[in-house]
């Protein structure tokens, strides 16, 4: 082992660019057909049955969400959406103003609620105040129910 070391060593020139270039070749020659196997081969068959199993889920609770959504009447003090405080709600005719602290990822669920629930939005304003995010909404109910 010794005395190959040291024969390596000894190279120079195109005894040492030929080496290179061969050892070179081999690696690429190895990779390529590494990759070969690999595209022949799909290894992510698993990833993929497990992706069939939850989708069905996902569904599944996506619809269980919207109608536990639906199924409520719009409430101004009991918000289903996580994140959200009620500060203030003052009636006004079809709808109202509603004043909350919420975090900045509940308002687009709230907003979707709000339009399962038939209140849409007149207008709004959200502002910074003392570290925490105030929300200003403006509602209508769609109907009279």
């Amino acid at each position: 082992m010794r005395v190959a070391i040291e024969r390596l060593l000894a190279l120079r020139g195109w005894s040492l660019t030929l080496l290179c270039g061969a050892v070179l070749a081999a690696a690429i020659c190895l990779a390529f057909s590494l990759a070969a196997v690999s595209v022949s081969q799909p290894s992510n068959v698993p990833l993929q049955a497990q992706w069939r199993r939850i989708l069905p889920l996902r569904a599944t609770l996506q619809q269980r969400v919207v109608h536990s959504w639906t199924a409520r009447h719009f409430s101004p003090l009991e918000p289903p959406v996580a994140g959200v405080a009620l500060q203030a709600w003052q009636p006004r005719g079809r709808g109202g103003e509603m004043l909350a602290v919420v975090d900045w990822q509940a308002v687009p669920p709230l907003f979707a609620w709000l339009a399962d629930c038939g209140v849409h939005p007149g207008a709004f304003s959200l502002n910074a105040e003392k570290g925490a995010l105030q929300l200003s909404l403006q509602l209508e109910r769609d109907d009279e129910t």
